[in-house]
């Protein structure tokens, strides 16, 4: 669990290739043209386009934490499960938790739509 626990980190904090940064700039890049430096979750709720945006953008991330789960030989339920115990004694395996948590959530994808949209307008 340890290891795929560093494997997700440094996809999501890396600064190298095919990182978790560079891969929602590009997909960031591909959509940009849907959102607003000052868009706020109210204006994007009932819009298909960014629900079908943020679809796509979970399916992505999805996969590549499948992928690194898997690489160490643990389901992604297996990994969750192990997570979802160690959590009650284990600071790190929280906050881990409110990682994930965090990249999986539509008013987070919203706000970082947004802050890109600002740094590259």
């Amino acid at each position: 669990m340890e290891r795929a626990m560093r494997k997700i980190e440094d996809f999501y904090f890396g600064d190298e290739d095919n990182t978790g940064e560079q891969m929602f700039n590009t997909f960031a890049k591909k959509y940009a043209n849907l959102f607003t430096a000052d868009m706020k979750v109210t204006e994007t709720e009932n819009k298909i386009e960014h629900t079908l945006a943020y679809q796509e953008f979970q399916h992505l991330f999805e996969s590549k934490l499948d992928e690194l789960v898997c690489s160490e030989g643990l389901t992604v339920e297996e990994f969750f499960k192990l997570l979802q115990s160690n959590s009650k004694d284990d600071e790190d395996c929280r906050v881990f938790i409110q990682v994930l948590l965090s990249v999986s959530d539509y008013s987070s994808f919203v706000e970082m739509m947004a802050a890109y949209c600002e740094q590259n307008q």
